[in-house]
């Protein structure tokens, strides 16, 4: 800082002259962090194991018809599998999250909203389980059209691969609901803030009201 503009001209030309340049780049989680936050939120969509056996215990004792009898309604009867599996998923996704917080040491961001975001997600994937349960009737068999569906969003949205070096075309990637979660909820990590949380918020929306 002492030295005159022609000086610092003088050393530029005889001796070399190196800058420093700061570059924009969207920062890097560590794999600990990265595949703490996406596995849970993978496995959060498998979620329908937490209903399927009350499922199962309804259609054994003909719970459902005799439910109908009394007069309640089939939204009564939807939301009275809805509520509480979100909710007994969502204390399942609050417990993973603190115990590998406390094993590996992995962190979430934002955490206001990534509450908010992984509540969206235990609702939206309670209610794609309890709706493969109704479209198939076979226990077993439901379960396994979830588990494949959700390992193919898995691939697709970074689940089992950073998607940051993805070799899958992007337009294909984006296909899958996972994608936005699990990005959304990484760049919170990161960044502190994301561009795909309005559309992660969209698609789970979406999820909830055609399931």
């Amino acid at each position: 800082q002492m030295h005159t503009i022609p000086q610092i001209e003088m050393e530029k030309r005889v001796v070399g002259y190196s800058e420093v340049v700061n570059i924009d780049v969207i920062p890097m989680p560590s794999s600990i962090d990265y595949y703490g936050i996406i596995e849970i939120t993978y496995f959060a969509m498998c979620g329908v194991i937490t209903i399927s056996a009350v499922v199962s215990s309804e259609r054994k004792n003909r719970i459902i018809r005799r439910m109908q009898v009394a007069g309640v309604s089939n939204l009564k009867l939807y939301l009275a599998k809805l509520i509480p599996c979100s909710l007994g998923l969502f204390i399942e996704l609050v417990g993973a999250m603190v115990l590998s917080h406390i094993i590996v040491g992995n962190r979430f961001g934002n955490y206001p909203e990534t509450i908010g975001i992984l509540l969206l997600l235990t609702v939206a994937s309670s209610a794609y389980g309890i709706l493969a349960l109704h479209i198939v009737k076979n226990i077993a068999v439901s379960i396994i059209i979830v588990f494949a569906s959700v390992w193919f969003m898995g691939f697709f949205g970074g689940a089992f691969q950073n998607y940051m070096m993805n070799f899958l075309p992007e337009r294909l990637v984006k296909l899958s609901p996972l994608y936005y979660v699990n990005r959304t909820l990484v760049e919170f990590r990161t960044m502190g803030q994301s561009r795909y949380a309005f559309t992660a918020v969209a698609i789970l929306i979406g999820m909830i009201i055609i399931c």
